[in-house]
């Protein structure tokens, strides 16, 4: 799950598996406690869903993806992905922000971020990359270069072989 450049809403990406006979896929997303179908994507399309309602910047989301085959059998729910929720507080000083998020959840434990990127600008277009955190530690960090009155910031994470829409993954 990342964010969409263009929209700023949730877009969830997969890779497709060949051979399995699949006539699409189902995203699901979580609503209270129970996962609530929020689109339909067919196999042959661009493995790409972007989800309108989500608010990316105001909280955390957890979507989870069903395959349908040929005969309309669902599989079971893949494993959940969690995004992330970066929240920016004034510090004691009045030179330190200070930055807290929740870790990016990947439930099967297949991938877990080795850095978490912070960055920070006047502006939404001028972020710059101002340091990095280990995927291990507790995700906060205090920025002790805040002028004392304003700044934008910024928490992503890369992930090495990233998920390709364009491509079907061989059994």
């Amino acid at each position: 799950v990342t964010i969409d450049s263009a929209t700023g809403k949730n877009k969830i990406i997969w890779a497709r598996t060949d051979g399995k006979n699949t006539q699409s896929y189902n995203i699901y997303k979580v609503f209270g406690v129970v996962y609530q179908p929020i689109g339909n994507v067919p196999f042959d399309s661009l493995s790409v869903f972007k989800d309108f309602t989500s608010i990316p910047e105001s909280m955390v989301d957890r979507y989870a993806i069903s395959a349908i085959d040929s005969c309309g059998n669902e599989s079971a729910k893949s494993p959940f992905h969690q995004t992330m929720l970066l929240q920016a507080a004034k510090g004691t000083a009045t030179n330190e922000a200070v930055l807290n998020w929740n870790k990016y959840i990947d439930e099967s434990g297949a991938w877990v971020p080795e850095y978490y990127y912070l960055y920070k600008g006047k502006t939404k277009n001028s972020m710059a990359l101002i340091d990095s955190v280990s995927g291990l530690l507790e995700p906060r960090y205090n920025d002790t270069k805040f002028d004392g009155i304003s700044a934008y910031y910024q928490c992503a994470i890369r992930k090495q072989t990233a998920c390709s829409p364009a491509i079907l993954k061989a059994e």
